[in-house]
């Protein structure tokens, strides 16, 4: 959102300074627009599920924390791919980074 604690003066400055231009979402659309909410998080809770299935078929009855840890990375590479990168942007009709 646009709220003025989310853009300081020097944060704005660090940004020009390093040719990062930023994109400020209107408010209360965050649930639209938000890329990691419209295309990530989606197949990230899905491989999640599948691997609590998996764990539920194998025996397991209790997931700790440690176990969630060894397996978030796995889970990770799986959900942050380029093409579901690309997908959360152009989802959310936000035109994707073309460098050429």
């Amino acid at each position: 959102d646009r709220h003025k604690s989310h853009y300081t003066k020097q944060f704005c400055q660090l940004a020009e300074d390093n040719k990062i231009q930023l994109f400020a979402l209107p408010p209360h659309t965050t649930h639209l627009l938000q890329p990691l909410d419209v295309g990530w998080f989606q197949p990230l809770k899905w491989y999640h599920g599948k691997t609590l299935e998996y764990a539920s078929r194998t025996g397991s009855r209790d997931i700790k924390k440690a176990d969630f840890m060894a397996t978030i990375e796995e889970i990770r590479c799986l959900t942050f791919t380029k093409s579901t990168i690309c997908s959360g942007w152009r989802r959310t009709g936000i035109m994707p980074y073309k460098p050429d």
